[in-house]
C-alpha cells in the first residue's frame, strides 16, 4: 500500500484500453493536496478539439509499473507546432490495470487509519531487559496477532490484520529496526464497484472517528482486483490533522473494551448509515476541519443534532391527524388570499422547536448533561445564537454568543450529537454514561466527576 500523503511523479507510456497501440510519452504528477494531472506529449484525439472523458487511462511507467488512472478529464488541449494535452483524474491505481470503475471487479480493500494501532491495542513484541547482569543482553520477541474477524454480514466481512517490517541482516549490525502496523481488511462477499469500495472504506472511518474521539483519515489504502493488489491514490478533501499520539486510555473505546460486541456496534453502525449520514456527514465535516470559522462550526453542529432528532426522535408536538384538522379548520375559516399566505406558514407547525429538540435530549442523557452543561441558559442561548447568526436580526446580536462562549456552546452540542450517535449503536444508557464520565478527554473539557 502507498501512503496516500505521497507526492510523486511517473513518466511513461499511456494509453485509452480502446486504442491499445496509441501510446504517448507524458508524466502524471500526484501530490494529495493537489489530486492527480497527466501531461502528454500529444493527444488521444488526433486533430480533434473535443474534451475527452474516458473512464479510464493506462500506463506504464519507465520503471515498469503499471497505472490506471480512473474517472479522468480532458482539461486542455494544443495544436501548435508541439501537440499537448492534459488530463485530470480522482483516482490512481497503482500496480495493476483497471478496467473498469463502474464495473464491479473489487474483490477486496486494505486500509490504513490514523490511531488504528493505539484502538486496537495489539502488541506483538516481548523485550527482555537485562537486571543485575554483567553482560548486558537484551531478547526481542516476536509474535505476529492472529487476524481478527470484527464483523461478517451477507455482504462484507471485517478483519484486522498487520503488516510486519523485518529487520535488514547486515555485516556489521549496528541498529536494528522491525515494526508492525495494523490494517483493517474487507472482503465483500460479491465484487463491488469502486464506489461501493469508498463507501465502506469512509464509513469505517468515520466509526473509528467516533470510537477515538478524534478526526481519523485514511492513510493507506489497497484494493484487490482478478489480477492482483493495486495501491490506491486519491486527492483529500481533507489533510490528517497533525495532532499528538491519542492513548488508549483518553479513547472513547477502544477495540479491546467492546471486542465481545464489536459486531453489534458496526452492525448497528452500518444498518443505520444512510438515515445518520445527512447528520454525520455534518459532523465529521466539522470536526475535520481546522480552517472552519468557529461560527459555521457551531451551526454545522446544530443543524447535525437537529437533523438527527428529526430522524430519529419524535417528530410532532401533537396527534398529526388532530393537528391536521386544526390546521384545516383555521385554514377554512379565512378567506383564499389569506389562506395562500398562511397555509406554507403552517405546514412545519406540528414540528417540535429547536428549544424542545434540545430539552429532549438534555432529559434523556440528564446524568451526563445536568454536569457538562452547567450554563442554565444553554438552551436559550443555542437557539438564539443559531437565529442570530442563520438571520443576523439586530435584536438578537446582543443576545448571541461569541467568542469563548460561542465555543462552549459549540463543545455542548457536540457532546450532545455524540451522545445520541453512542445510543443509535448499541450502547446502553447506563454504560454510555459510565464511558462519557469515565473519559479523560471529557473529564478535562467538562471537569467531570
Amino acid at each position: 500500500m502507498g501512503k496516500l500523503q505521497s507526492k510523486f511523479q511517473y513518466q511513461g507510456r499511456w494509453w485509452l484500453p480502446s486504442e491499445p497501440d496509441n501510446h504517448i510519452e507524458g508524466t502524471l504528477y500526484f501530490s494529495p493536496d493537489d489530486g492527480a494531472l497527466l501531461e502528454l506529449s500529444g493527444s488521444f484525439n488526433g486533430d480533434g478539439i473535443d474534451l475527452l472523458q474516458p473512464e479510464v487511462i493506462f500506463g506504464i511507467t519507465n520503471n515498469g509499473t503499471k497505472i490506471t488512472l480512473g474517472n479522468t478529464i480532458q482539461t486542455e488541449i494544443s495544436h501548435g507546432a508541439l501537440v499537448s494535452s492534459k488530463f485530470i483524474a480522482n483516482y490512481v491505481f497503482e500496480g495493476g490495470f483497471i478496467e473498469s470503475l463502474s464495473g464491479k471487479q473489487f474483490t477486496a480493500v486494505m486500509a490504513k487509519y490514523t490511531h488504528l494501532d493505539e484502538w486496537v491495542c495489539s502488541n506483538g513484541f516481548e523485550i527482555d531487559l537485562p537486571v543485575g547482569e554483567k553482560e548486558i543482553r537484551y531478547q526481542i520477541r516476536y509474535k505476529k496477532p492472529k487476524i481478527r474477524k470484527i464483523y461478517d454480514c451477507n455482504d462484507f466481512s471485517i478483519f484486522i490484520d498487520y503488516s510486519v517490517k523485518f529487520p535488514k541482516l547486515q555485516v556489521i549490525q549496528t541498529s536494528v529496526s522491525a515494526s508492525h502496523e495494523a490494517h483493517i481488511k474487507i472482503v465483500p462477499t460479491d465484487s463491488k464497484s469502486i464506489s461501493e469500495v469508498a463507501k465502506l472504506v469512509w464509513s469505517l472511518e468515520g466509526f473509528l472517528s467516533l470510537a477515538v474521539i478524534e478526526p481519523v483519515f485514511v492513510t493507506e489504502l489497497a484494493v484487490k482486483t482478478a489480477h492482483g493488489w493495486a495501491s490506491v491514490y486519491y486527492q483529500s478533501m481533507f489533510s490528517p490533522i497533525a495532532s499528538k499520539r491519542v492513548r488508549p486510555v483518553e479513547m472513547l473505546f477502544t477495540y479491546p473494551r467492546v471486542k465481545g460486541r464489536i459486531h453489534t456496534l458496526l452492525r448497528n453502525w452500518f444498518d443505520k448509515g444512510d438515515r445518520l449520514s445527512p447528520c454525520t456527514n455534518l459532523y465529521f465535516s466539522t470536526i475535520k476541519n481546522e480552517s472552519l470559522y468557529l461560527e459555521n462550526e457551531f451551526l454545522n453542529l446544530v443543524q447535525a443534532l437537529e437533523s438527527y432528532h428529526r430522524r430519529f426522535k419524535k417528530n410532532t408536538t401533537t396527534d398529526p391527524a388532530t393537528h391536521r384538522k386544526k390546521v384545516a379548520k383555521i385554514l377554512d375559516s379565512i378567506p383564499k388570499r389569506e389562506k395562500d399566505w398562511l397555509a406554507p406558514r403552517l405546514q412545519y407547525s406540528n414540528e417540535p422547536s429547536l428549544a424542545a429538540r434540545l430539552r429532549d435530549i438534555m432529559k434523556t442523557y440528564s446524568e451526563v448533561t445536568s454536569v457538562a452543561i452547567s450554563d442554565p441558559r444553554f438552551v436559550r442561548r443555542v437557539t438564539d445564537t443559531r437565529n442570530y447568526l442563520t438571520h443576523y436580526s439586530e435584536n438578537l446580536a446582543t443576545r448571541a454568543a461569541k467568542g469563548d462562549s460561542l465555543f462552549k456552546l459549540a463543545q455542548g452540542i457536540r457532546l450532545l450529537f455524540e451522545l445520541c450517535l453512542l445510543a443509535e449503536i448499541g450502547f446502553r444508557k447506563p454504560e454510555l454514561i459510565k464511558l462519557i464520565t469515565e473519559n479523560r478527554r471529557y473529564r478535562r473539557k467538562y471537569d467531570l466527576v
